[in-house]
Formats: C-alpha cells, structure tokens, sequence
C-alpha cells in the first residue's frame, strides 16, 4: 500500500508537471483577444492532465504486456493519455487534434518515468 500510494503521489506530481507545459502550447494557439473563460479553460487543461497522473498512479499493477515492462509503462501510459483526452477534447468547439496527441505522448512518459522511479525506489529499498 506504501508503495502503491508513492506512485500515485509521482505521476500526479508529474502530470501537474506536465500540465504547466500543456498549458504553454495551449496558450501558445489561443487568439491574441482570448476569451474571459481563457484562465478556466487553460485551468481546466491542466487539471485534466493532474487526473491522468493519477490514474496512471493507480494503474501501476496493470498489466498488458508480462514480459516487456518497459514496453507496458508506455503502452499503458498512451492508452490512459487517450482516454483522459478524449474527455477533454469533446467538451471543445473544434477538434483539438494537438490536444489529443499531446495526451498520448505526456500520457506514455509520465508512465515510463514514474515506474522507472518506482523500481528504483523498489530496488533501493530492497538492498537497505
């Protein structure tokens, strides 16, 4: 559970990392005149990406590929950046098709990064 909740604590941390850069390319292809919801928009994009970093968080024992852990992190991690953007991009007026592929991509590398730090965590722990 200890370990469990350290993962969790990782990837949220990383997807609120990776929220701040969504949010520069998101303010980078806004209008010069935004709308006033632009400051709830760009929030709302970031939160998005703080609860796929949790979700990857809780997925750390899913596992669609036994023998290729590496390969699964970012297997997993672009499948749950997928389906966390997909709700997003449909609340939107237009396709966001930048949106989209940037939740897959900030998806399989919170993914691949948080397990990476999780073995090593894993493994310190187990040599103390």
């Amino acid at each position: 559970m200890k370990n469990q909740l350290k993962r969790v604590l990782i990837a949220t941390g990383m997807g609120a990392i990776l929220g701040i850069f969504c949010i520069i390319g998101q303010s980078q292809r806004m209008p010069l005149n935004p709308n006033p919801n632009a400051t709830i928009y760009l929030l709302a994009a970031w939160y998005n990406r703080v609860i796929m970093g949790m979700l990857i968080g809780f997925a750390g024992e899913w596992f669609l590929l036994k023998n290729k852990p590496r390969l699964n992190s970012v297997v997993r991690g672009a499948i749950l950046g997928t389906v966390v953007s997909i709700s997003f991009g449909l609340l939107q007026q237009r396709i966001e098709i930048m949106y989209f592929f940037a939740g897959i991509v900030w998806g399989l590398l919170n993914d691949l990064i948080t397990t990476t730090l999780m073995n090593r965590i894993l493994k310190k722990s187990h040599l103390e």
